[in-house]
């Protein structure tokens, strides 16, 4: 493995997380951009807002505001995000949204990663019983 130092990440994260998501989906990414030098700016969802202040605070909490960034802000914002040069996009969510972030991805010649979201991902197999689910 080697880390690659790109400068600025921005990482978009979707709506639907929980709790128990928020690390899968949002602090993942932010941990991996800091363990390769990178500084950070995260864009939680405005549609869950209580969600997004909790980001914003354990962020403020923990980094150094030169380092790690959290924009609590609505869609007027993230386009305008879009049209700043970042060295890597982090996209999580649903197709139109990523569309849009790709299309802005393409004019500054960002690298970027497209993430499909998904409500509730499991695997089935014979182990299962009819009827019955298992975390």
């Amino acid at each position: 493995m080697q880390s690659e130092l790109l400068e600025v990440i921005l990482i978009i994260r979707p709506w639907n997380y929980s709790s128990r998501l928020l690390s899968q989906l949002l602090m993942l990414p932010l941990i991996g951009a800091i363990a390769a030098g990178n500084c950070a700016i995260l864009k939680p969802s405005e549609l869950a807002p209580a969600t997004s202040h909790v980001v914003a605070q354990l962020v403020k909490e923990t980094f150094d505001s030169r380092y790690v960034a959290v924009l609590e802000s609505g869609v007027e914002i993230a386009c305008v995000l879009l049209t700043q040069k970042f060295d890597y996009i982090f996209f999580t969510g649903e197709i139109r949204v990523g569309q849009i972030v790709m299309e802005a991805a393409v004019k500054q010649l960002t690298l970027v990663t497209l993430e499909r979201g998904g409500k509730s991902p499991c695997i089935v197999d014979r182990k299962c019983v009819e009827g019955t689910f298992f975390d």
